[in-house]
């Protein structure tokens, strides 16, 4: 595992359309380190893996705060589904941060 500060484990269940994840950064934060990882991908190109077929995926985000860099796997075989997944969770935090 790469050297890391803060950690972001994503399970996203397809099934339920649910993602759970747990994460050493502030609960308020979480939305802020995704989007930030989200903007270093603009611009990286198209990716034409074919995505994996799975249940469950695993999409885990580190960030070394020495050096302000993000590692990055995921179980999902492509990065638009990786980053769509990571998109999804942003949503529902901004969304449940907004209603508090």
């Amino acid at each position: 595992m790469p050297k890391h500060d803060l950690f972001l484990l994503v399970d996203y269940d397809v099934i339920k359309s649910k993602a759970c994840f747990s994460t050493n950064i502030q609960q308020e934060k979480v939305a802020d380190v995704i989007v930030n990882f989200l903007r270093t991908q603009i611009g990286a190109g198209r990716d034409t893996s074919e995505a994996n077929i799975l249940d469950l995926y695993e999409v885990d985000l580190l960030l070394d705060l020495s050096t302000d860099t993000f590692s990055v796997s995921s179980n999902c075989g492509n990065l638009g589904l990786r980053d769509g997944i990571l998109h999804h969770l942003f949503t529902k935090l901004r969304i449940a941060q907004k209603d508090n």
